[in-house]
């Protein structure tokens, strides 16, 4: 994971970029736009992949805490199961803590 402080006076920049061995989520326009790449072989260097845009799609990022709210106003006036569970949600949280911890521990022994 990187992150990558900077002064946000001028203007503000969120983006998430995630990686993995067959498919790349892009997340910018601070999280609003969500871009999907997959690697295809590459016609030029045999053995090499590049990746393409397969699928550009809004995130859904501005609903994200009224669906939120809405599904716990469902599960407490009538049980409707939950999407996530919440002991999944404490771990996903912890998880997180403990990378921007090792993060920032990494930017301040860079120098």
């Amino acid at each position: 994971m990187t992150i990558i402080p900077r002064d946000e006076r001028a203007f503000s920049i969120f983006e998430i970029d995630l990686s993995f061995e067959k498919v790349r989520y892009k997340f910018s326009h601070s999280g609003m736009d969500l871009e999907i790449q997959k690697p295809v072989a590459d016609d030029v260097c045999p053995g090499y992949y590049e990746l393409f845009t397969e699928n550009k799609i809004k995130s859904g990022f501005t609903n994200a805490l009224s669906l939120l709210v809405d599904e716990c106003i469902d599960y407490l006036s009538t049980g409707a199961p939950l999407r996530i569970e919440p002991g999944n949600i404490l771990d996903t949280q912890l998880l997180c803590k403990s990378m921007v911890k090792s993060e920032t521990l990494n930017l301040n022994s860079r120098g």
